[in-house]
């Protein structure tokens, strides 16, 4: 499923093609979500274009590697079930970015 979304991003850039979903929170209040732009930035990670994902959603070019780091972790202990506090911790960090990223 991860190679069929990566070969999709690369076929078919959300830059040049409009069925792509918009953000209902950016449509509705004109704020940017934390993970707008989110789509993008892996399409251009894809193409080996850090800086502009950076530009694009550096919540998303952080977290990617943590968060494959982390399931390669968990994955090979055996332990597939995400502790609630990291859900809590993700959404604390989301916020912030949130927040920050409509100032």
């Amino acid at each position: 499923m991860l190679l069929a979304a990566a070969v999709l991003l690369l076929l078919f850039p959300p830059e040049r093609y409009a069925f792509y979903p918009r953000c209902p929170i950016f449509e509705a209040t004109g704020l940017l979500c934390p993970g707008c732009g989110g789509t993008r930035a892996l399409a251009a990670l894809l193409r080996g274009d850090l800086s502009g994902a950076w530009r694009l959603n550096p919540l998303v070019v952080s977290l990617l590697p943590c968060a494959a780091g982390w399931g390669a972790l968990r994955l090979w202990r055996g332990e597939m079930r995400v502790p609630r506090e990291v859900w809590v911790g993700l959404g604390v960090v989301a916020g912030v970015f949130g927040v920050w990223r409509n100032l």
